[in-house]
């Protein structure tokens, strides 16, 4: 006979993002331009992005139930986003419409090496209130929940509220401390496991030197883990050091590469896959990320990462 706590651990089968939805203006130039300096581009694009619809698209093809909850503009970059995440089966009942301030936009350059700059004006996401938090609550979105996964796109309070109903229904946080700024402690003492990559790492603990300032995090967090780009990723936790190797794909562009990381980790703690099995899928994910311009569009799905990894 299946056992009450066994019971509660099968039922649990989705994740909960609390995040941010922004439209991606993507302009591609052979370099990034000096201060002053025109450029001519090469290529304009717009994609659906924000840290945290990219999150949740990446853990919806990873094969999971999303449900996510934020705030878009009325206006026609707003339905363009909630038209993708319909598309992706992503449960967009608590993404709210803001009648007074616009959708999320994000100006990206791309440069031929890959790499990217990225300037985000958040619009609707700033209003997302810890009351919305509450009403998906009260519609027990978080019941079912296995994950809750944020970012640092919207307001900390927002955070702060659904780490808490995670946690009162035993599901496990994650907080991509991405942008980097420093988090609160009221927001870090609800957290269970923290993504950052190097840069946000540094600039959260103030310690320049990787393993100084790993030990510094964990020393907050349970579970840390620094994205290293093509170095790889190392986790630390409790009997864990991990650090596994980077792949070397062909790069197109690295933008969404981290939230594919995010949403792949995130779905395959969902799925019951232990820390280490779950660190290595994400790895795989970021790097195919990597070969697929856009944030949203370079998502893989859980096939395409199966795929990678059997290729190892």
């Amino acid at each position: 006979m299946m056992g009450k706590d066994e019971s509660v651990r099968l039922r649990r089968s989705s994740i909960v993002v609390v995040g941010s939805a922004n439209v991606d203006l993507v302009v591609r130039t052979e370099r990034h331009p000096a201060p002053g300096e025109t450029l001519l581009g090469t290529q304009f694009s717009v994609h659906r992005g924000g840290k945290g619809a990219n999150q949740a698209v990446a853990a919806a093809r990873a094969g999971v139930s999303v449900v996510m909850i934020g705030r878009l503009g009325d206006d026609d970059y707003g339905s363009l986003l909630r038209a993708g995440l319909r598309f992706e089966g992503i449960d967009d009942r608590f993404v709210g419409t803001c009648r007074h301030d616009p959708t999320g936009v994000a100006l990206i350059t791309v440069v031929d090496s890959g790499e990217n700059t990225i300037v985000v004006v958040p619009g609707a996401n700033a209003l997302l209130r810890e009351v919305h938090i509450r009403d998906a609550a009260e519609a027990d979105v978080f019941v079912d929940s296995a994950v809750v996964l944020a970012q640092l796109e919207v307001p900390l309070a927002a955070v702060r509220v659904a780490f808490e109903y995670g946690r009162e229904h035993g599901a496990r946080t994650i907080l991509n401390a991405a942008p980097a700024m420093s988090v609160p402690l009221d927001v870090a003492i609800l957290t269970d496991i923290l993504i950052v990559n190097q840069h946000e790492l540094q600039e959260m603990t103030g310690v320049s030197e990787l393993n100084s300032a790993l030990s510094a995090a964990r020393a907050i967090y349970p579970c840390v883990i620094a994205t290293l780009g093509a170095a790889g990723a190392r986790m630390i936790a409790d009997g864990i050091d991990t650090t596994i190797p980077g792949h070397k794909p062909l790069v197109v562009d690295t933008t969404g590469a981290g939230d594919a990381f995010c949403g792949v980790f995130a779905a395959s703690l969902c799925s019951g896959m232990t820390l280490d099995t779950a660190l290595r899928r994400a790895n795989a994910a970021g790097a195919l990320a990597t070969t697929v311009s856009g944030a949203q569009p370079s998502a893989p799905s859980g096939t395409a990462v199966n795929a990678y990894l059997a290729k190892e």
